[in-house]
């Protein structure tokens, strides 16, 4: 009987299924799949888009882990900075140790023109403080000029008013920072503002020669200039896009970078406080 069924399927043109119940609608051998259904295609895409978010969080999460990693780095070095300037400038509070500063001028300009050659070194020759050890000489050399050049500046006050400049610089140096880290606002009019303090400090510079009680003015507009560069700096080190962008084998710029900001942020205010020396 099914033969005679199926020799008269094969001369009506009929196609013929080879399964056991003899029916002529295709069958899939896998019952629990429906071959007409998108179900399977939809499944497929959900697992891939969840593979390419999970690839997409592995890499933010590393990539954030090594940024954390660089800004403990950086703010490491300029901790080590620091001590240097502050075990260098506490020796001017000693009257031996001040008229030697300040009798020996002549030591001044010569670290600050070994100052001036290192950061055409660093600039021009960049992959220098990128190699280890030579970053580190480079950078322990540099902060004794810096430091030593600060001393002498610190001689010509009296203690109280360094003391008092000192504890003002880290007051505005950790706000600062914990506003950067802390506040969502928008940074990118900073550029602009800081092209325009620099022009008035640069400015002002000229009149206090001629006109010397502009000279508190121009020692504010320093410490205002300074602390947006802080600002800026803060962002560029916590991964900002309104700056330059930096290796995290770059570490020894940036220290420098956010050291000389809190350096001229110390010298500004010594001179709002002790007057023009």
């Amino acid at each position: 009987m099914n033969e005679s069924n199926q020799n008269s399927q094969k001369n009506l043109g009929i196609p013929i299924n080879s399964n056991t119940s003899g029916s002529a609608y295709p069958t899939n051998k896998n019952n629990n799949t429906n071959p007409y259904d998108n179900n399977n295609d939809s499944r497929n895409i959900t697992v891939n888009e969840t593979k390419f978010q999970n690839d997409e969080f592995n890499k933010n999460e590393i990539s954030g882990i090594i940024r954390m990693g660089f800004i403990r780095k950086v703010y490491g070095i300029i901790t080590f900075q620091l001590l240097i300037t502050i075990s260098l400038s506490s020796l001017s509070f000693f009257d031996i140790f001040r008229t030697f500063f300040l009798t020996n001028f002549w030591l001044f300009w010569t670290f600050f023109a070994l100052n001036i050659v290192m950061i055409i070194l660093i600039a021009f020759f960049r992959n220098l403080v990128r190699r280890v050890p030579i970053n580190y000489i480079i950078l322990t050399l540099w902060t004794i000029c810096i430091s030593y050049m600060v001393a002498t500046i610190c001689a010509k006050y009296e203690p109280s008013i360094v003391i008092t400049a000192a504890v003002l610089t880290a007051s505005v140096t950790v706000s600062l920072t914990a506003y950067v880290c802390w506040a969502k606002n928008d940074f990118s009019f900073i550029i602009s503002f800081l092209c325009v303090l620099g022009m008035l400090v640069a400015t002002f510079i000229v009149f206090i020669i001629f006109f010397p009680y502009l000279y508190s003015f121009y020692c504010f507009l320093g410490v205002l200039a300074y602390s947006f560069y802080l600002i800026f700096d803060t962002l560029v080190i916590f991964g900002s896009r309104i700056g330059d962008d930096y290796l995290e084998d770059d570490y020894i710029i940036c220290s420098m970078m956010i050291y000389i900001d809190i350096i001229m942020i110390f010298i500004y205010l010594l001179g709002m406080l002790g007057g023009r020396k």
